[in-house]
């Protein structure tokens, strides 16, 4: 990364970057426990989000929910620039405490560049350049004022996730396997009958789910269960509720991997 302008907070995450020469390995598939929002300044890019990957254009915008894995692929090395911001609950509450905006949006959503020039979207990413040098306290209200008006902005603009597929993420078989295991997440999900239901070897299925995504099934699946009892938990779930209607059936398990994974325990 050649270079980066931050601004990092305990809730909030912003930086404005360039790679000059991005190799698609740096760029693994990853999920985070907050919302991302990346616009593309300039580069040849597409992005893998869970079973799908779409084209990228620069002033492309994208916005995941969290347990969202993805990664952005960029197809001929040229330079990669992005401003990214990541939030948690915690901070958008500060200014919607109702989650309005945030549920008018899908778990993922692109606003193209056509429409978000026709939006403020461009001048506030500038905004948050302005504010590095100020005082924390300060720097934390103008970050909650600009991501007010930038999820606005987001919402009314209509964002919507295309449904052209324009790629396969890598395997087919494993983008079918992503989808049953998000249409299924509370379920039981063990080897065997993910297995069953592909007609393929636990063994085969676990090698081939390693190589395209990076994690291994067992993985990804308690990651995802684990940012879903995380929402429940803000929207005012109790956590032994919490545990089960995320898909745990061991409330101990589900104690150590949530404060494992988030670095406190979910009465917290």
């Amino acid at each position: 990364m050649d270079f980066i302008r931050e601004i990092v907070d305990k809730d909030f995450f912003y930086h404005h970057s360039l790679t000059n020469r991005p190799m698609n390995d740096l760029f693994s598939l990853h999920m985070h426990d907050a919302f991302e929002i990346l616009l593309l300044i300039k580069g040849d890019a597409k992005v893998n989000i869970e079973d799908r990957v779409y084209t990228l254009s620069p002033n492309d915008l994208y916005f995941i929910y969290p347990g969202s894995f993805h990664r952005v692929l960029n197809g001929n090395n040229e330079p990669y620039e992005r401003k990214v911001i990541r939030f948690d609950y915690s901070f958008s509450r500060q200014f919607d405490p109702k989650d309005i905006l945030i549920s008018s949006l899908r778990n993922s959503s692109i606003i193209r560049c056509e429409d978000v020039r026709k939006t403020r979207i461009l001048s506030l990413f500038d905004q948050l350049n302005r504010y590095l040098s100020y005082e924390d306290d300060l720097k934390r209200i103008a970050c909650i004022s600009v991501l007010s008006q930038l999820m606005l902005e987001i919402s009314e603009a209509g964002a919507s996730f295309t449904d052209q597929n324009v790629g396969s993420p890598a395997n087919d078989r494993v983008a079918s396997m992503i989808e049953f295991i998000n249409d299924h997440l509370t379920e039981d999900l063990s080897l065997d009958r993910i297995a069953s239901e592909f007609f393929i070897s636990k063994f085969h299925m676990s090698r081939i789910f390693k190589e395209s995504t990076g994690s291994s099934i067992g993985d990804f699946i308690i990651k995802k269960r684990l940012v879903l009892a995380k929402r429940l938990i803000f929207g005012g779930a109790t956590p032994s509720s919490a545990c089960i209607q995320s898909g745990f059936v061991d409330y101990s398990s589900f104690f150590k991997h949530y404060k494992k994974y988030f670095g406190f325990a979910p009465s917290a």
